[in-house]
């Protein structure tokens, strides 16, 4: 057996088989003649495999009077706000505060700056006894920051409230401390103050905490609310041409469209149903295949509605009523959307987002008795949905299982969506967000998760890939070799058939950083596996090819499947067939006009009815002279 040798840095060629069909042309006249000298141009015009993005509702939909009426504040205001680093407001959980210095910390609705309750700071043992937040992976070096937080003093407590940030880093441990303001316990006041993160080499701990009032007589307790971490910025403000530019970017990279925000639940009933319909109508007139998204959020935040939020205390019945009439009955956002409902049809639809990461929907329902625990909860909203829509794509999807440290994330969802499917939850996909923050996921680990989830025999979708560089989680070169092995790792896959790119442009991209574009347009040289990869090399694109003296033309190798245009060249006239559908082995026949066939090749076969004479001359046995004539098929001599 031959040794074969794999030298570091050298690439394997993987098997893309399943992604290829066997293409064979044929090119004749209208008389069915073949065309031998027809030169041949094969051009994909659009993947079978799914290559998707995620759009802004309103930025493509909008029209350009109704662009060119808003002043620069509106137009800024159809960009996602790209200033906020991160936001608590206090309403349902610490989030991620917790305790620095051994201080109780507990939610309370005896006083709020906004909405209904705030953190109360309470039992200090030392005076920067105090909430903390870690700042890992938030803030980004050479960026201006202003932080801010509300604060009130608890009743006959006087003193001063202090925003300090303590960070290590190479050059050593540095206290940056905010001015200390005077507090009330009548009133709330707001304190804020800028830091410059000019952190050198490694930082290794980072973290800003929030000191309450020394008093001569004791530590002072402390109420805390709407704290911010802004990035001072100036706003992009788009321009007509960026509306015309982003449109184009659709139509022309990608063949399916995922619309993120009128579908919503919260979003449907402030705004109604005027921009997604537009949305999908502009998108289907592309050409572009749609999944509506998202039916099921169960967050106790947006997209959820404020009056079903636990700081609501909803009525878990009628918050149950209102969510399957909304989003899963025969008068739902499902069902308008269908062929029998008055919006334009969506056939794929991602049922239930994130339910490993947000729990407040199933909880709420399995508490209230209303089902016997929190897998029957979630299995329901796929039955419910399935009677609704009985031959629509539905899917689950979930985050933090390809960006994650091990496998764990990746079993974890695989037995949830096992457990649903043993419920009778009729799932027809699985969705693999991909929002990655790590160097350190390999090709082989993107490939291992997949096959983990493809334990479940689904098809599996990797839907949300973009990557972090907010706050200097992976460098340019380092995206580019992320993009590129989850793409590879994606294509290669029989398990997996599509890949969303969540966003494509810098500022209209959630966290700053679309995939593809950067603000002025330009091709960002992380994106280069995408034009590469799916714009190149699994793009098919042969010139000049030539068929054989029966106009008979076949690939050497298979082609990857996708819609086709063909090129006809003969005698330096051209004749395109558009729109050729190749998902499977497929032989098709070209018609020329008769405009790019010269007369010569309106000569018939023998036997054929066509009226043109042909004569040749034949040598008899004694050397006399005769004429054949072929008179409409017939033969004489003369």
């Amino acid at each position: 057996m031959p040794l074969c040798l794999i030298l570091p840095g050298q690439s394997v060629a993987q098997d893309l088989s399943h992604r290829k069909s066997n293409l064979n042309l044929t090119v004749h006249d209208l008389q069915g003649n073949a065309v031998p000298d027809a030169i041949i141009d094969v051009q994909m015009k659009q993947h079978d495999f799914k290559f998707g993005t995620q759009v802004s509702d309103r930025f493509i939909s909008i029209s350009e009077s109704e662009f060119n009426s808003l002043n620069d504040n509106s137009k800024k205001n159809l960009l996602p706000n790209l200033s906020e680093v991160v936001s608590t407001n206090f309403e349902s959980s610490l989030q991620n505060w917790e305790s620095f210095g051994q201080a109780n910390l507990a939610l309370t609705s005896v006083t709020s700056s906004e909405g209904g309750k705030s953190l109360f700071v309470s039992n200090r043992n030392f005076n920067y006894s105090s909430p903390r937040l870690f700042l890992d992976n938030l803030l980004k070096v050479g960026h201006n920051y202003q932080f801010s937080v509300s604060a009130k003093l608890a009743p006959n407590t006087t003193g001063t409230v202090q925003i300090t940030i303590k960070r290590v880093d190479d050059s050593g441990t540095h206290w940056i401390n905010f001015p200390a303001v005077t507090a009330s316990d009548q009133n709330w006041i707001e304190i804020s103050g800028d830091y410059t993160h000019n952190a050198v080499g490694t930082v290794s701990q980072f973290f800003v905490f929030i000191k309450g009032p020394n008093t001569d007589d004791s530590l002072g307790n402390y109420y805390l609310d709407d704290f911010s971490i802004v990035k001072n910025s100036t706003p992009y403000t788009p321009v007509w041409q960026d509306i015309l530019n982003y449109r184009n970017t659709v139509q022309t990279h990608f063949n399916h469209a995922v619309p993120t925000v009128g579908l919503q639940w919260d979003q449907i009933d402030r705004n109604g149903h005027s921009i997604p319909d537009a949305t999908i109508t502009l998108l289907q007139s592309y050409g572009l295949s749609i999944t509506g998204a998202s039916v099921v959020w169960p967050r106790d935040r947006w997209p959820t509605p404020n009056r079903y939020r636990s700081s609501s205390l909803p009525n878990p019945n009628t918050f149950h009523t209102d969510l399957v009439n909304s989003r899963l009955s025969q008068n739902s956002v499902i069902a308008r959307y269908s062929d029998s409902g008055v919006g334009p049809t969506i056939n794929a639809w991602k049922i239930l987002n994130e339910p490993i990461h947000n729990n407040y929907y199933q909880t709420t329902f399995a508490s209230a008795g209303l089902y016997s625990n929190q897998y029957s909860a979630l299995a329901s909203f796929f039955v419910q949905a399935r009677s609704v829509r009985p031959n629509s794509i539905l899917s689950i999807n979930e985050y933090g299982i390809i960006n994650a440290a091990s496998d764990a994330s990746a079993i974890e969802y695989r037995d949830l969506v096992n457990a649903l499917l043993s419920l009778g939850a009729p799932i027809d996909k699985i969705g693999i967000q991909a929002h990655m923050s790590r160097n350190d996921v390999s090709k082989a680990d993107i490939i291992r998760r997949i096959d983990i989830l493809a334990e479940t025999g689904l098809p599996i979708e990797i839907t949300e890939f973009d990557t972090r560089d907010d706050a200097n989680q992976i460098n340019p070169q380092q995206q580019k070799i992320i993009f590129q092995d989850m793409l590879e790792a994606a294509f290669e896959s029989t398990s997996v058939d599509g890949f969303i790119v969540w966003g494509f442009w810098d500022p209209i991209h959630w966290r700053g950083n679309g995939p593809l574009f950067d603000q002025n347009w330009n091709i960002k040289d992380e994106a280069s596996p995408w034009f590469d990869l799916v714009r190149g090399q699994w793009m098919t694109n042969l010139s000049n090819q030539t068929v054989n003296a029966d106009g008979e033309w076949s690939a050497t190798d298979a082609v990857f499947k996708g819609l086709y245009d063909f090129t006809v060249t003969v005698n330096g006239q051209t004749q395109v067939f558009e729109n050729y559908d190749l998902s499977e082995d497929q032989q098709f026949s070209l018609v020329v006009s008769e405009s790019l066939v010269p007369p010569s090749h309106n000569i018939p076969a023998m036997g054929g009815l066509s009226l043109i004479i042909l004569s040749v001359t034949v040598l008899g046995i004694t050397g006399s002279r005769y004429r054949l004539k072929l008179v409409s098929g017939k033969h004489t001599l003369d």
